[in-house]
């Protein structure tokens, strides 16, 4: 299973969010989401589900490694044929 915390910082990169602000729309601070991010603190239900919304995935999404097939670099947008 991969890291919550590197799926929350694949999303927030998805979203061209930075630390700074994800922190704000969740209600902590910047320290506190790379503490998060990076795995050194566990984080509870409440605060999962809080980051999930924030970055418009569910709770599910950052539990689970992504499907490489729909998987898109942060901040470039998708190519049409």
């Amino acid at each position: 299973m991969v890291g919550i915390g590197l799926r929350l910082k694949e999303e927030r990169e998805r979203l061209g969010l930075t630390q700074e602000e994800l922190a704000e729309r969740v209600g902590t601070d910047a320290r506190g989401l790379q503490r998060i991010e990076s795995g050194v603190i566990n984080i509870s239900a409440v605060k999962l589900l809080t980051l999930a919304t924030a970055v418009r995935v569910s709770p599910q999404a950052l539990l689970t490694k992504p499907d490489p097939r729909t998987r898109r670099r942060a901040g470039r947008p998708k190519k049409t044929r």
